[in-house]
């Protein structure tokens, strides 16, 4: 169980980086209040956030100004980013609420190829997951995620592959297919 200490751990040392699998509402379009942070506002957020399952993304595809606290996931930039879908997809599940992170946290980039995962980062990455004090499911997204998973930490983790929401199908499509492939956990 996620506690309020536990939260404001995480918050204080990956709160820039990572985030949490909830988002506002969706509005008049798919990409609308995306990047609206005042879910985190309330005062039982943590009553809302699943840290049995982590989504474990390469890397921070864009460089957000402001950096505000749980930013990641939660693009500004609504032209290229595609949040929206991971919104759809989980949204009225088991996986609301989990935990978001990159492998590779201190690389923005958007093309995956120029991002290479070092031995720095899978420490980092297992320091941060430990900090959740669960032994959650990693669900990777995308195939060069899912490969270094199971590289470091197939002994350790019960790991998941799922499309990237960047993928090009529909939000609906990316849903289906997203909640097929994770049906089994």
């Amino acid at each position: 169980m996620l506690t309020l200490e536990k939260y404001n751990q995480i918050k204080k040392k990956y709160g820039k980086s990572a985030s949490w699998a909830i988002w506002a509402e969706e509005g008049s379009t798919p990409k609308s209040n995306i990047s609206d942070l005042n879910v985190f506002n309330n005062d039982n957020i943590i009553k809302f956030l699943n840290p049995n399952y982590v989504f474990v993304g390469l890397n921070p595809s864009v460089q957000d100004i402001d950096k505000d606290i749980w930013h990641n996931f939660h693009s500004k930039d609504t032209k290229r980013q595609n949040d929206y879908k991971l919104r759809f997809a989980l949204k009225n599940t088991k996986f609301w609420g989990a935990y978001l992170t990159d492998l590779v946290s201190d690389v923005e980039e958007t093309n995956s190829n120029k991002v290479s995962i070092s031995a720095g980062n899978i420490k980092k990455f297992k320091e941060e997951i430990d900090l959740l004090g669960t032994n959650p499911v990693l669900i990777a997204m995308g195939d060069k995620v899912y490969k270094a998973l199971i590289r470091y930490f197939k002994d350790d983790f019960t790991i998941v592959g799922i499309k990237h929401f960047s993928c090009y199908i529909s939000k609906e499509m990316y849903r289906k297919t997203v909640l097929k492939q994770l049906m089994n956990i």
